[in-house]
């Protein structure tokens, strides 16, 4: 008689590797799936800062007389900033918000200074995500 050789897998070894390999590919996929959502955050983060730069470098070149004039209609070309609200168009639902308030630094109620807030908010994936930066500028 001839001796049998069993060559091969059984049928536990295959679904045992066949259940390490699904989970190997849906670890995978998750990663994937968690490195693009963050692509898509960094990406309007970065969109987000820039509008917010390019805000501050316009209300930095406006005289600080018209700055801190308060209760005007909003009109950038006048130097009129402050509660302008403007959109931002590479952002879902972008939208940025001025806000000029006096900063009383020394005490004597003189405000030589006034505090900027530019505040840029979006929607991303149902949650509302904000960044702002905020300086001080001096009367000169």
């Amino acid at each position: 008689m001839k001796p049998i050789f069993n060559r091969g897998f059984t049928l536990v070894e295959i679904v045992v590797a066949v259940a390490i390999l699904a989970f190997a590919l849906c670890s995978i996929l998750l990663t994937y799936i968690t490195c693009f959502v963050l692509m898509t955050t960094s990406k309007n983060i970065n969109i987000a800062t820039n509008e917010a730069m390019g805000l501050m470098e316009g209300i930095r070149g406006a005289a600080f007389t018209e700055l801190e004039r308060t209760g005007l209609p909003c009109n950038p070309l006048d130097g009129h900033y402050n509660g302008c609200n403007f959109p931002v168009a590479s952002l879902p639902s972008g939208t940025s918000a001025i806000v000029i308030s006096g900063a009383d630094l020394d005490g004597n109620g003189n405000d030589e200074s006034l505090n900027v807030t530019v505040t840029v908010t979006w929607n991303q994936s149902g949650r509302i995500m904000n960044t702002a930066l905020v300086t001080l500028v001096a009367n000169r």
